[in-house]
């Protein structure tokens, strides 16, 4: 017998890419995790952030993307300041999530720049490499290198657990999400700052 202890622990049944497990149904969880995320109670945010791995931040303030690693969401709520990754603490996400492609930014063309479609979307089957964006780091020297190999160790371990992303093009966010120990879990933030450089 499960017993509901926040709303990332609701058990019911439900299968996903060939595998069956006991958990809550993506999209239920969904809802209510946009919710909480709105309020901005990171206590309850934490709750769907493993403990074992943190979560990572995606941001591109300039030409390049950057990615940091946060440990709580109450560690994005003390960031001085609401730009780049301090952003999330005033994001907002209203609309209604319907299955579907996942909308993409195009930057390459004045006549075409923006969103591929609008709205709020979510999918399954989908990868994230934030190891290639650490990567990247390295390579361009953006940032502590010791700071960053230790965060691509993390990301190798985490990221083979996403499964699912819900992206909103109003609040220009997309969030990555896995399974971890047969529960829903934030993996990973998408700050999207549309043709920034």
């Amino acid at each position: 017998m499960f017993i509901e202890t926040g709303f990332c622990e609701k058990r019911c049944t439900y299968g996903t890419n060939h595998l069956s497990y006991q958990g809550e149904p993506f999209n239920d969880f969904l809802e209510r995790f946009i919710s909480t995320f709105n309020e901005k109670n990171s206590a309850e945010i934490d709750k769907c952030i493993s403990t074992e791995f943190g979560f990572f931040v995606l941001d591109n303030p300039g030409a390049f993307v950057i990615a940091e690693h946060f440990e709580s969401f109450d560690d994005i709520m003390k960031l001085e300041g609401e730009y780049n990754i301090g952003y999330l603490k005033k994001c907002k996400v209203s609309c209604v999530f319907a299955k579907g492609k996942i909308p993409v930014y195009n930057c390459d063309n004045n006549e075409t720049e923006g969103w591929n479609k609008n709205g709020c979307f979510y999918n399954d089957n989908q990868t994230l490499s934030v190891t290639e964006v650490f990567k990247k780091m390295l390579e361009f020297n953006l940032g502590d290198n010791q700071l960053v190999k230790k965060n691509i160790e993390q990301a190798a371990k985490s990221e083979k657990y996403i499964t699912h992303l819900a992206y909103s093009t109003e609040g220009s966010i997309g969030f990555y999400f896995g399974l971890v120990e047969e529960q829903w879990r934030l993996i990973c933030i998408d700050k999207i700052t549309p043709c920034s450089a």
